[in-house]
């Protein structure tokens, strides 16, 4: 998880963009609430951040339950990009979520 939170600084870095908050539920199964994760959800309405930058979808959201609930409460604070650092070149991560 720290070598996914490096990455993540590091294109926000590339991107010129402030980290404003770090979000990371270490060594928590998959099936066990996540403090952070929850904190995130509850963060976004605030306008504390306007974009958030995840290594990929499955450790932002673990499960078929957690995706669209960050999703809907994505959308409700009117946030409209995410970016994800694996599996995309930095110029081919962002994605709209509309």
């Amino acid at each position: 998880m720290r070598r996914h939170a490096e990455l993540c600084r590091q294109l926000c870095d590339l991107r010129g963009w402030e980290v404003s908050d770090t979000y990371i539920d270490n060594d928590i199964p998959a099936t066990e609430p996540r403090p952070d994760y929850e904190r995130l959800v509850r963060d976004l309405p605030t306008g504390r951040f306007d974009i958030v930058v995840a290594y990929e979808q499955s450790r932002l959201a673990r499960d078929d339950l957690d995706w669209p609930k960050f999703r809907k409460a994505y959308i409700a604070a009117g946030l409209t990009m995410i970016e994800f650092v694996h599996g995309a070149a930095p110029t081919s991560a962002q994605r709209r979520v509309d």
